[in-house]
């Protein structure tokens, strides 16, 4: 296997299955130097697709829960990072949408934890 493309730095798009292959491939071979970033353009474009889907019941409060989305990924230290989290989290749309909960928690914040753990500091 060439494993000579990994570099400081991994971009990849917003996949389940890439991002796990690449943290492991990374964990395998022993690259705790490289750290793997998601792409600002598909996270948006995601999150755009989700919150306008009228099945998961947020498309009529789309702008203020892109608002806080965004507020949670543009921070730019741990701390801004946990006062973001903390506004979301407290907020009436995100008690009132349970779908809303399930699908960042599973979907985007596993992946700030993923980074947290390997010391690296950007979120989403």
């Amino acid at each position: 296997m060439n494993l000579s493309f990994l570099g400081t730095y991994v971009m990849t798009v917003h996949s389940t299955m890439v991002w796990a292959l690449l943290t492991y491939v990374m964990w395998l071979f022993a690259f705790p130097e490289t750290m793997l970033y998601l792409c600002d353009f598909h996270r948006e474009q995601a999150w755009e697709r989700w919150v306008s889907k009228v099945t998961n019941g947020v498309n009529k409060v789309k702008d203020e829960v892109l608002s806080r989305l965004r507020r949670v990924a543009h921070a730019s230290s741990p701390s801004k990072y946990q006062d973001a989290l903390e506004c979301l989290v407290t907020s009436t749309v995100w008690k009132e949408h349970h779908k809303l909960q399930l699908w960042f928690t599973n979907t985007w914040l596993s992946h700030y934890q993923v980074m947290f753990l390997n010391k690296l500091f950007s979120v989403l």
